[in-house]
């Protein structure tokens, strides 16, 4: 039986991102962008669509999930003046690694680090 998705939060958010909603893809069924759904237009996005993630339909509880391949696989939030953030942070991601041969990310700051 599918799963309903949880409540959106309404206070303090910066980047509020589902794979149920605000997902364009390529036509090769990967991610070009991710919508931000807090209001703050802080949208992820990856031209590239050989490492862009691939939106998986009724992958969890009937819901879709990104899946990211490991290899190349990222999107990119634009820097913003709502992501400047100098205080506490709190960050909730649902994943599955397939291994823990390398270091494995779920998001940085910056691209080159």
């Amino acid at each position: 039986t599918p799963v309903a998705p949880p409540p959106i939060p309404t206070e303090g958010l910066r980047l509020w991102l589902r794979a149920d909603k605000g997902v364009t893809t390529h036509a090769n069924g990967t991610v070009s962008v991710w919508d931000d759904l807090s209001g703050n237009f802080n949208h992820a996005r990856q031209a590239d669509s050989a490492a862009a993630p691939a939106l998986v339909e009724n992958a969890i509880s009937g819901q879709p999930a990104l899946r990211f391949d490991g290899d190349n696989d990222s999107l990119e939030v634009a820097h913003s003046a709502s992501l400047a953030i100098t205080g506490d942070i709190t960050s909730f991601f649902a994943v599955r690694f397939a291994d823990f041969g390398f270091f494995r990310a779920v998001w940085a700051k910056t691209e080159g680090n």
